[in-house]
Order: C-alpha cells, then structure tokens, then sequence
C-alpha cells in the first residue's frame, strides 16, 4: 500500500525541509526556500537580515550570517591576541630605539597612551565582546555570531564611545534610532551576491557633498542553494565611533553695576 512517500531520497530531503522551514518561528524563519530566481532569494534573505538588526533580534540576525565565516574570524582574531599578548610590552628606550628623533617625553606619552588603551578594551573585546580567548573559543558558534553582530551595532558602539567618553546623558536610550534600511538591488554572480542598501534619512546621496554617505553593499554566499549574509568589518556600515565630550563650567553671569553720578 502506497503511502505517497518519494521513494527518491533528495526529493524526500527537500520536502522534508520545505515542511520545516513552515514551522519556525516567523524571525527565525529563512525567507529564501527553493526558488528558480536566485537574485530574488538573496534579496529576501538580505531584507530579513535588515530588518532582524533594525529590531536587535541577535538571534534571528545571526542565524542569516556564514558561520564557517564566523568561526575562521573568531579563531584568527585568538590568534592574533594571543601573539599580542606573547610580545614584551612597549618600553620607553624600545620606543626611542626604533626612532632616534623621538624626544623622551613624547615617547613617555605614546607609551602610556597604549598601555591605557590596552586596559580599556582588548581586542577580542572589539570584535566579539569576550577579553579571554579560551572563553571566545569555547562559546557555541551561533553565540558568538551574536555578540559579533551586537558588538558592531551602530547603537551599541555609539553608548560605548559615549560611556567612556563620560558623556553618557540620563535619557540616552532616546539618542539611538533604529537604524531603517533600503534595498536598492541585487547583482548575482555564480555564487555570490551583492546587495545594494541605503540608510532612509532625510537627505539623499550627494556625489558631490564630500561628507554624503552613499550605499552600503552586502556579500551573500551561496552554498547548496541557502544565501548567507557574509560577515565582514563594514556589514553594518561602522568602523568605529569616536565621541569627545566638552565639559562647560557655568559661570556666574557679571552683575551690572550702579552708575556713579559726578557733581551735587
């Protein structure tokens, strides 16, 4: 007696992943099944992307990036910070040694300058949120990706500059918009994808303003027929923010003094 079941086993895999894909969760859910249009299926997965960081939704974000991505990152930024951590620290004569026409009090200054940058924030702080190597290591691959995406956030980089800078105001969480993108288009190349967004503002690119911010391109790599969002330094558009707080003194406003009157 025949039950309907495909007696191929590929076609027995693709129905049994169309049927999963209908029974996640809405932001967990893969916007890309099977589609004869892979510029269309890369769009889709890019847009939801989009939308999932617009919402801090980590988790959903996350699991739209290439984690073999990821995890070559994370292991290479170890390695980097553990050969950083190996070499002695800067000195104020290996310092003068490598330039001769430092004065000392400079080289004084960028030697404690670095010191103080190096117990401000590591650099797997930077990238993935964790100091430790062993601790980065030994986090599940989707937790990682996670604290990547959130460390890179615009918002977040924005409270951290501002927390260290002291400037950080009572009502800051109001200083944050969610940042609403784009999609311009997509191009489609063998197995990679170029996604062209922009940030909706107020104002339009200018070519020739010097400061106008044009569009962002996001990379997808395809394998196996599933688009993945390639996780790169400029994924989400920052590099790194500065912020520099002035401190204003209120002065007593000058008194106006009587007028003296000469003569009776």
């Amino acid at each position: 007696m025949s039950m309907g079941i495909p007696r191929n086993r590929p076609e027995l895999v693709r129905l049994l992943f169309i049927a999963s894909l209908t029974c996640l969760p809405y932001t967990a859910a893969r916007p890309q099944a099977l589609t004869s249009d892979p510029a269309a299926a890369a769009r889709a997965v890019g847009t939801a992307f989009l939308k999932a960081v617009q919402a801090t939704d980590w988790k959903a974000a996350a699991g739209f990036l290439h984690l073999a991505a990821i995890d070559s990152l994370r292991r290479s930024q170890v390695s980097a910070a553990r050969r950083q951590h190996a070499n002695p620290p800067l000195t104020v004569e290996r310092l003068m040694r490598m330039d001769t026409t430092m004065p000392r009090a400079v080289a004084e200054y960028q030697v404690k300058r670095m010191a103080d940058y190096q117990l401000s924030e590591s650099l797997l702080e930077h990238e993935f949120g964790v100091k430790d190597p062993d601790s980065l290591l030994a986090l599940p691959i989707e937790v990682a990706a996670r604290q990547w995406l959130e460390v890179h956030d615009e918002r977040f980089m924005e409270r951290r500059a501002m927390r260290t800078s002291g400037c950080m105001p009572a009502s800051a969480d109001t200083l944050f918009a969610a940042p609403v993108e784009r999609v311009l288009g997509v191009v489609v190349r063998d197995s990679v994808a170029y996604l062209l967004h922009e940030r909706e503002r107020d104002e339009r690119f200018d070519p020739y303003e010097l400061y106008s911010i044009p569009p962002q391109v996001m990379l997808l790599y395809r394998t196996r027929d599933i688009w993945w969002v390639v996780p790169r330094s400029d994924l989400l558009g920052t590099m790194g923010i500065s912020v520099f707080c002035e401190r204003l003194t209120p002065t007593k406003p000058l008194q106006r003094q009587p007028k003296r009157r000469d003569g009776p």
